[in-house]
């Protein structure tokens, strides 16, 4: 899906520079998930259940 690779570069490129190691896990871990589940969270805007990605996704959907 082309939306969801504009948001994941678009933290890449400018979050992820600054991110802690906790954070740079929980985008790996977003990355290996399937795209449904990931336009689910950053694009529809579904609740996520961890905590952790949960805090991610909110970040990546604020750029």
């Amino acid at each position: 899906m082309q939306e969801l690779d504009v948001l994941l570069q678009s933290y890449f490129h400018t979050g992820l520079q600054t991110a802690s190691l906790e954070e740079r896990q929980a985008f790996e871990q977003l990355l290996n998930l399937p795209d449904p589940q990931l336009a689910a969270w950053l694009i529809l805007g579904k609740p996520c259940s961890d905590r952790r990605l949960a805090q991610l996704v909110h970040k990546i959907r604020a750029l």
